[in-house]
């Protein structure tokens, strides 16, 4: 009796099934409008007058299901909201676009400028060395105020020395002491300078090496500690600055050049001339010592705010905040008194016997000897951003961080310029 009912059971569900799959198919009818019905699969008018096409006249005009298949030929899709794939030229919506060449800020390294060394800060931004970010922004003098872009640019005696944007030295001219052949190789030096015969160099680390002369151990007798921030060559010593702003001094001391350096910390400058050398303070204040050949060191300014001095052979150029200039020292080529006046000059240097100063223009302005057109020879353009001045000629930086020299050339330290 169980076994009958469960046989009835079986023959009701297969027979449901079937009416299912028989409605089912129905369900799956054309969708004829208002006056039509279908029959054989075609929507047929109530009135009999013949067949109706739906299908080939969809605008889809309403269609907001994001997955449509349509395939009609007439389909429009004015209000389809399907993700889109454009891949049009012209599409400016496009945030994946690599050719962002005025991107200033930009930490893609695959685009132009770029930020290879993730600091923050790009060839726009004037980062001239993106391979490391512990030399940017360059500042090389301390005064809160980055150098320009590409070279930069020191003058000894007869040959001179630059750093390239990547931080490596080159020099040129009067190698009698191997100071142009010994210059150290690598990267990422961010100080160079060069004394009479002789040159120092600082790298990332403010680690200190010196090549050339090694007359009273100019070389041997380099500091060998870091944390160095300044340096510079004199006619035969030398003098750095460590980042607490402390004077370390080596070399010839037959006038007190060394054994006579302040002790105090917080200097913020040095600069070593032929028997004597000068710093600035905090203050702006200028301290110079030993010789005082011609006034050298009597005729040193006692009042404070200076922003920049330049030891030369026998005088002495300084700059204050206003970009005045003030020179003292020997004079018999005016190379002190005939100094401009005025304000708003950006830089000082003085030489052997002659100086130079760069006006708010970035134009040049020499002045003291010119036996060599180290004073006549002055670049008559504008955009410069620094200067160097060795024993008889000068070194520039233009405004697109070239380096151009004038004055004597009996070394090639004009002619071989890089």
């Amino acid at each position: 009796m169980v076994m009958v009912g469960m046989d009835t059971l079986i023959r009701s569900a297969v027979l449901i099934a079937v009416v299912s799959l028989v409605l089912a198919c129905r369900s799956k009818a054309l969708p004829c409008g208002e006056g039509t019905h279908e029959e054989d699969g075609q929507c047929v008018s109530d009135d009999g007058t013949g067949t109706v096409d739906t299908a080939a006249d969809d605008t889809d005009s309403d269609d907001t299901n994001g997955t449509d298949t349509d395939t009609d030929t007439d389909d429009t899709d004015t209000d389809d909201t399907d993700t889109d794939t454009d891949t049009d030229t012209d599409d400016t919506d496009d945030t994946d676009d690599t050719d962002d060449t005025d991107d200033t800020d930009d930490t893609d390294t695959d685009t132009d400028p770029g930020d290879g060394d993730g600091d923050g800060y790009t060839a726009d931004d004037g980062d001239c060395d993106d391979t490391d970010a512990t030399v940017f922004p360059y500042d090389s003098d301390g005064d809160g105020v980055a150098d320009g872009c590409g070279w930069r640019v020191t003058a000894g005696y007869f040959y001179n020395c630059a750093l390239d944007s990547a931080g490596s030295i080159t020099c040129w001219g009067d190698d009698t002491y191997d100071q142009v052949t010994d210059a150290i190789s690598g990267t990422g030096y961010a100080v160079v300078s060069a004394g009479a015969q002789h040159s120092c160099a600082i790298d990332s680390l403010g680690s200190m090496e010196c090549w050339g002369w090694d007359g009273y151990d100019l070389i041997a007798d380099t500091p060998t500690t870091t944390g160095y921030t300044a340096v510079s060559g004199g006619g035969a010593h030398n003098c750095s600055l460590d980042s607490s702003g402390t004077l370390d001094c080596w070399g010839y001391d037959g006038n007190g050049e060394v054994t006579h350096a302040p002790t105090t910390r917080g200097l913020t400058a040095v600069s070593a001339g032929q028997y004597h050398n000068c710093v600035l303070d905090s203050s702006g204040g200028i301290e110079c010592w030993f010789t005082d050949l011609h006034g050298v060191i009597s005729g040193t300014p006692t009042s404070t705010g200076y922003t920049e001095v330049s030891a030369g052979q026998h005088h002495n150029c300084a700059l204050d905040a206003s970009g005045t200039i003030d020179c003292w020292g020997w004079d018999d080529y005016l190379q002190s008194s005939d100094a401009p006046t005025g304000s708003g000059y950006l830089a000082v240097a003085a030489g052997g016997f002659h100086s130079c100063a760069i006006d708010s223009s970035g134009s040049i302005v020499c002045w003291g000897d010119d036996v060599y057109g180290q004073v006549s020879g002055a670049p008559t353009s504008t955009g410069y951003t620094a200067m160097s001045a060795g024993q008889r000629h000068t070194c520039g930086i233009n405004a697109t961080g070239g380096i151009e020299c004038w004055g004597d050339d009996s070394y090639n330290q004009v002619s071989d310029t890089p």
